[in-house]
């Protein structure tokens, strides 16, 4: 029994460091398979977001590339666009001026017109036939459907708003000569019931404000010798729509009140002649 006795007290003083070591191992094993789990799991999830980060730049350089092209075609349509409006705009300035050289045959009705006291000259041309005949081979000297070749309207949204004002001017100016003579040829003995000078008076002095004191003074009389002025300033508007230069609000105000006053101009009374002359 002596050796079991023995074996009792090896075991006994085998078994707490045998514990101690085989809870060493264990814990130590499974430190190893925790940790072995977490590395894989933090392996897989670095590379997932490798892939995420690499997805996510493709995704970054493909939307770029998408708003890149985007932009060069936006930019690409409005200088195309561009483009067609410079072209538009030069159209216009050139007909614009083409139409202002179709008014030539009405400056020398114009100028001779300047010559007569319009009131002595209704009173006789509706007395005496031979003055009726002057006035007659004045507005002959312009056949009406050449008032056609000098209409430009369409080409008005295309060329800058004083640029317009000064031609409307211009047109209306040298035309109301023209229909003036007509009426004189007529007979009619009070003209300027028909013809209303004073809208023209008025026009001009908001086109050539610095003239207002010789208008008021002179009238239709003086409405030739204001041409050049107007042509020349037309002249420079029109060099100013071609530079695609923007009016100030001035400007722009100015140049709608000589528009609508040049249309009141074209306007005559109720007397059955004619309403408006297209510009």
């Amino acid at each position: 029994m002596e050796w079991a006795f023995w074996i009792s007290i090896a075991v006994n003083l085998a078994f707490p460091p045998m514990l101690f070591f085989a809870r060493n191992w264990l814990k130590a094993r499974i430190e190893k398979s925790v940790q072995h789990g977490f590395d894989e799991k933090i392996e897989k999830l670095r590379s997932e977001l490798r892939k995420n980060e690499e997805r996510f730049k493709k995704e970054l350089q493909d939307t770029e590339a998408e708003i890149a092209m985007l932009r060069s075609a936006a930019i690409g349509r409005q200088a195309a666009r561009q483009s067609i409006l410079d072209k538009r705009r030069i159209e216009a300035v050139e007909r614009v001026w083409a139409a202002f050289v179709a008014l030539a045959p009405f400056y020398p009705v114009a100028a001779m017109m300047s010559r007569f006291n319009i009131d002595s000259a209704s009173k006789q041309a509706y007395e005496a036939e031979n003055v009726r005949k002057i006035f007659d081979t004045v507005s002959g000297m312009v056949k009406i459907e050449q008032i056609n070749n000098t209409s430009a309207r369409t080409e008005q949204p295309f060329i800058s708003d004083l640029a317009w004002a000064y031609f409307s001017v211009y047109q209306t100016t040298v035309i109301l000569s023209y229909m003036t003579a007509k009426a004189l040829a007529t007979g009619i003995g009070d003209v300027d019931k028909l013809i209303k000078f004073d809208r023209a008076n008025q026009m001009l002095k908001t086109a050539l404000p610095h003239h207002e004191k010789l208008i008021d003074e002179h009238g239709f009389a003086c409405h030739f010798f204001l041409l050049e002025e107007l042509e020349s300033n037309l002249l420079s508007a029109l060099k100013t729509s071609l530079e695609g230069a923007a009016l100030d609000r001035e400007s722009v105000d100015r140049a709608a009140k000589i528009i609508r006053m040049s249309k009141e101009a074209r306007v005559t009374s109720d007397t059955g002649a004619p309403q408006d002359i297209s510009s």
